[in-house]
């Protein structure tokens, strides 16, 4: 979708979520969690967990780990 139109349908689904329900289907959680109250995770067409964002990610976020291998294992060679 481009930006405009993700922008518009972004502001509908925040304006109409306040008396609907409204289904989206997404795999950006940046989107996710701009837009829902609840999220339903599913994986293989099955429900796998339901619950607000805060849930969702204590859950499952773990973070991201980054392995760094230097050659140089000078500390002044690596901060500049």
């Amino acid at each position: 979708m481009d930006p405009e139109s993700k922008r518009f349908m972004w502001s509908a689904i925040k304006k109409y979520k306040k008396n609907s329900a409204i289904i989206l289907t997404t795999h950006s959680m940046d989107e996710a969690e701009s837009l829902a109250d609840n999220l339903i995770i599913m994986k293989s067409g099955h429900f796998v967990t339901n619950g607000n964002i805060n849930y969702i990610k204590n859950k499952y976020s773990s973070g991201i780990y980054i392995d760094i291998m230097l050659k140089n294992r000078n500390i002044d060679t690596l901060k500049e």
